[in-house]
């Protein structure tokens, strides 16, 4: 199984019974790197609120847009502008 959104690599990890089964459902995201304690930790507490956060480059401004994956439809929480420093170092960082 593949997980298509953050809030089910979640619930993969949380329901999954050991790190194996985990690093086959990140084997596609190269720079994340989960150690058990990280797995244990999601596995043994409550539900926590995931947020999926991305950014948008558009006409030289960045914003950063928030939303909730967990229902049945995207909810948007939080729309900002970046500050030019920031929209800077992601540039800087994109393959």
């Amino acid at each position: 199984m593949n997980p298509k959104s953050s809030w089910e690599l979640y619930m993969s990890i949380k329901s999954s019974d050991d790190i194996e089964e985990v690093e086959t459902l990140m084997s596609d995201s190269a720079d994340i790197e989960l150690q058990e304690k990280d797995i244990n930790y999601i596995q043994n507490h409550a539900e926590v609120r995931l947020m999926q956060m991305t950014v948008i480059d558009f006409h030289d401004k960045a914003y950063l847009i928030m939303t909730d994956p967990s229902n049945d439809r995207m909810e948007i929480t939080t729309i900002e502008e970046l500050p030019n420093e920031v929209r800077e170092t992601l540039i800087d960082k994109l393959p």
